[in-house]
């Protein structure tokens, strides 16, 4: 929430797509999961059933913040961990991990930056998250050692247009920088 709203500060126009269950973006937002949303009101209809009408477009909600919009998440989004699967299973030639790709395209000449607030899981939807996304920010306790890793997709690579990774460290006055991790 913090990204997003200082990218907002900035003029830059954003969109927070809560992909976490939990909902807690949403509720940062002033949205609450299980009196103010429904699960249409998410990307699940998209996870469902790719040719939704009106597209991802139509479930983007305003926020209290200028400049920054959402699409917020609900309960059932936990749904997708179990249907992602089944359609691999059941359609020949069905990729889970681009269903988020695709959906989210058409956004892209709408805004700025597109944020996607994960659970904090390897699951279905995050993989989805991670194949849409073009870069990374991963909150993370600092370690002078730099591990590198390369993850592969079952057929095209990680993510062609991932250009920026970025890890985020939290470092306060209180933190030790110690050569041990």
């Amino acid at each position: 929430m913090c990204l997003a709203q200082g990218l907002s500060l900035h003029g830059r126009k954003v969109l927070v797509i809560d992909l976490d269950p939990q909902a807690s973006l949403s509720e940062l937002c002033g949205l609450y999961a299980e009196k103010e949303i429904f699960p249409e009101d998410t990307i699940l209809p998209f996870i469902y059933d790719q040719r939704v009408e009106g597209g991802l477009l139509s479930k983007v909600q305003p926020t209290y913040w200028d400049g920054l919009d959402i699409i917020p998440a609900h309960t059932e989004l936990v749904g997708a961990e179990y249907h992602l699967p089944a359609m691999q299973m059941k359609l020949p030639g069905f990729n889970f991990w681009t269903v988020l790709r695709e959906r989210l395209a058409p956004l892209r000449k709408h805004y700025d930056y597109i944020l996607l607030d994960t659970s904090p899981s390897l699951s279905y939807l995050n993989l989805n998250a991670l194949m849409a996304a073009d870069a990374m920010v991963m909150p993370m306790r600092w370690c002078w050692k730099i591990w590198t890793f390369s993850v592969r997709s079952p057929s095209e690579g990680f993510s062609p247009t991932w250009r920026n990774p970025l890890s985020v460290t939290r470092l306060t006055k209180s933190t030790t920088l110690s050569p041990s991790c």
